[in-house]
């Protein structure tokens, strides 16, 4: 998942990653991101397996997802290279490099309008999730209500359901 500071994607991954053990799988998780405040990208990579994860790097991604310019800038040279097996969910407005991969474009300035920046990234994991099949989207919402306060919780379930509705 590559955005922008300040969109919450360190945490939105850290809710899939979640989801996956609640679910029975390993994970793993890395993020990346510029020690200034609210400024740059922010980039996490998710590994979830049903084996123990002995080799955390991601090679050939499943699902690949750009949700901001700066994500963009960041991850420019990766999905030129993603392969054809790959599902790269990227949002409407970017303009992003060839690829080989699926591209999945998504309308997420209505997410940004109906529940907030904030849950975009959380948003688009649902969306992953739904297409993907690895785990359930109960299990991931299990995951928010279990791991966030009830406030953010709440807007994070909203999230989850627009997500679910922007998978295709």
């Amino acid at each position: 998942i590559a955005g922008s500071a300040g969109q919450k994607v360190k945490s939105a991954a850290t809710l899939l990653a979640r989801a996956g053990m609640l679910s029975g799988l390993e994970a793993t998780q890395k993020d990346d991101y510029p020690i200034t405040v609210m400024t740059g990208h922010s980039l996490s990579e998710i590994n979830l397996s049903p084996k123990p994860i002995e080799y955390t790097a991601i090679d050939n991604p499943d699902y690949f997802a750009v949700i901001s310019e700066d994500g963009l800038k960041k991850t420019r040279k990766w999905i030129g290279r993603l392969p054809e097996t790959c599902t790269l969910y990227v949002d409407e407005s970017l303009e992003i490099p060839d690829t080989r991969a699926r591209v999945r474009r998504i309308g997420l300035s209505r997410v940004i309008k109906e529940i907030g920046k904030l849950s975009v990234s959380v948003a688009i994991v649902a969306a992953i999730v739904a297409d993907g099949k690895f785990i359930d989207a109960q299990t991931l919402e299990q995951a928010v209500i279990r791991f966030q306060s009830p406030t953010v919780a709440q807007a994070n379930l909203k999230a989850v359901q627009m997500g679910l509705g922007l998978a295709g």
